[in-house]
Parts: structure tokens; C-alpha cells; sequence
């Protein structure tokens, strides 16, 4: 939505893609009826890629490798000289053209289109990435500090979410399947 944000505010034309249909629907609200809003299916892809002049992806499946949405043979039908950037990058990137690049050398050309894969974007702006960190950090914290971890967790099913592993049992069922491990639900260790 940020990116949605700057581009209506640079008076650019958005074409929104979505799995959530309810997020579709507030975003046409919030902007009202200003933008072109799809379910990424193949189908809806096809229609919007060979058009657009900017397309960043940008889709995180918390603890699972971004799944490659958008195939090499999409890319090839792209305008020339138009640009993708990959905020999915860090889990994989949602693009099969994507690769990671660095801020010494942050693009590549490939099939004509200009790429933009480089991973922890944040780091570019390190003192605005810590202080976004740290507050959405905070209360989590204060709360482990305050209850002590084990109890914070079982207190905080959002903090649950984020737990990996615990007492040598791997308690992430997207790590656990990534890795092809066994999965141990967080409240069966306690």
C-alpha cells in the first residue's frame, strides 16, 4: 500500500494485484475507485504485465519461500526498458528473472527489463529502519521482559507465530517444510 501511495501521489496509473480480495476492496475505497484492482491469477498477469512500465512485487509468506508468481515467459512479454523491482527478494523473490543483487551494483537488464533485486532494502535508510524496528519491536520486548518468554508466548498468539524454534524442537510449520523437518506446534513443548 505505501507503494500504491507514492505512485497515486506521483499521479501514476496503479493496477493493484491481491490474493485478498477484502484488501482489494478497501484499497478501490481508500482511493476511490482510482484504481485497477485484480486476483493475481495467470490469467489477469497476462493482461497487466505487457503494459506496465514499473511492477514491484512485493509478497512475504512469513517463514516460507516467496512463491515465483510471475514465470520467466511474463517477464519476456514486458516492454522494453521497463522495471521490476523485488521486495520479495529476501524470501527468493516472486519473479523467475529475479536474482539478488547489491547496492554496489543494485540492477541488472534481463529479457529487456530492468531488475531491482536487492535484498534488506531497509539498510539503505539504517537510523529510519532501526527506529521503525524499534517501535514495532517495543511492546513485545517489554512483554517477554515483564512475563518472562515462556509465559509471554503462550500469553501471545502473534509472538507464537514468531518463534522458530524452542527447547531443541523446530515449532514453525513454513521452516519446518522448507527444510523438510519435523514440526512441533510451540504449545506442545511448553
Amino acid at each position: 500500500m505505501n507503494a500504491v501511495r507514492t505512485a497515486r501521489g506521483l499521479g501514476c496509473n496503479v493496477i493493484l494485484l491481491d490474493a485478498d480480495i477484502e484488501r482489494l476492496r478497501r484499497a478501490n475505497d481508500q482511493y476511490h475507485r482510482q484504481l485497477v484492482t485484480f486476483l493475481p491469477y495467470r490469467y489477469n498477469l497476462e493482461k497487466v504485465l505487457p503494459i506496465a512500465d514499473v511492477v514491484i512485487g512485493a509478497i512475504l509468506i512469513h517463514g516460507e519461500e516467496t512463491p515465483k508468481l510471475v514465470p520467466e515467459e511474463l517477464v519476456k512479454k514486458m516492454k522494453p526498458k521497463s522495471v521490476i523491482i523485488d521486495v520479495s527478494i529476501d524470501q527468493g523473490g516472486c519473479f523467475e528473472t529475479s536474482r539478488p543483487t547489491s547496492w554496489a551494483a543494485p540492477s541488472y537488464v534481463a529479457h529487456g527489463v530492468t531488475h531491482f533485486c536487492v535484498p534488506n532494502m531497509p539498510s539503505n535508510v539504517g537510523r529510519t529502519s532501526t527506529y521503525a524496528l524499534a517501535n514495532a519491536s517495543l511492546k513485545y520486548i517489554q512483554h517477554i521482559a515483564s512475563a518472562g518468554a515462556e509465559m509471554a508466548i503462550r500469553e501471545d498468539p502473534g509472538l507464537a507465530k514468531g518463534v522458530c524454534s524452542y527447547k531443541g524442537f523446530l515449532t514453525h510449520p513454513g521452516v519446518a517444510r522448507q527444510f523438510g523437518l519435523k514440526y512441533t506446534p510451540i504449545y506442545e513443548v511448553f
